[in-house]
């Protein structure tokens, strides 16, 4: 969330993946975060963005559960892929298991991007509200399947990366691509094409980085 800014309530999705840990898009980040690198070379006013695990829809009581970023630890130069730090986070929340499989041995499996859809006027309207049934800036599950890889642009590049069907909307940016055999994050999803694709980063990847493994990120083993 960005409580600094008027125009945007929220820049997209972030999750737990170690002690403290979230991983979020690299143009989410950038909303609030100027650089790209390590923690040494960024400039982020803390204050200006937090993260709330809660925001469901029907649930009575309490439906928030915010915490302040503290720290941009890493906004990584190639991937679209950044990691953000909160304090004073109890043992309820436990960081999710990210899979070192290549995306070659996930074509097929079923998933679920779990992550915070907005209404995209990019899009039909009225098939958005179909699927949504008007409801969005909620927690949803969407599910989808693993497709082949693809070349897409990604900042100044052009990337590998992983493709699923799952149907996602803007506020998606920064959501876990969850394996559903395994229950293990397989990517990080940053991207969309109407009625064609949507792209995420793969978490195997992200593992062979040693920057990122040395953050802290709870990989399911080294490579």
């Amino acid at each position: 969330e960005l409580p600094t800014q008027q125009s945007i309530p929220y820049g997209g999705t972030g999750f737990l993946v170690g002690p403290g840990l979230l991983m979020t898009n690299r143009h989410v980040a950038r909303l609030f975060t100027d650089g790209v690198g390590s923690a040494a070379r960024l400039r982020y006013r803390p204050g200006d963005a937090g993260v709330d695990f809660k925001r469901e829809a029907f649930t009575a009581g309490d439906n928030s559960s915010y915490f302040t970023v503290s720290e941009v630890v890493m906004i990584h130069p190639y991937w679209d892929m950044a990691l953000i730090r909160v304090d004073g986070l109890a043992d309820t929340y436990q960081p999710l298991t990210l899979s070192t499989l290549s995306p070659e041995e996930l074509v097929g499996r079923d998933v679920v991007v779990i992550g915070y859809p907005a209404r995209d006027p990019r899009n039909d309207a009225a098939v958005q509200d179909s699927i949504f049934q008007g409801i969005y800036n909620v927690k949803r599950l969407q599910p989808g399947k693993i497709g082949s890889r693809a070349q897409v642009s990604s900042f100044d590049y052009q990337i590998n990366a992983m493709k699923h069907d799952s149907s996602t909307l803007g506020g998606n940016s920064g959501s876990a691509v969850i394996d559903i055999g395994s229950g293990q994050v397989i990517g990080l999803h940053f991207a969309g094409e109407y009625l064609k694709a949507n792209y995420a980063v793969p978490s195997h990847e992200l593992a062979r980085d040693a920057r990122v493994a040395d953050t802290g990120v709870n990989f399911s083993n080294a490579i």
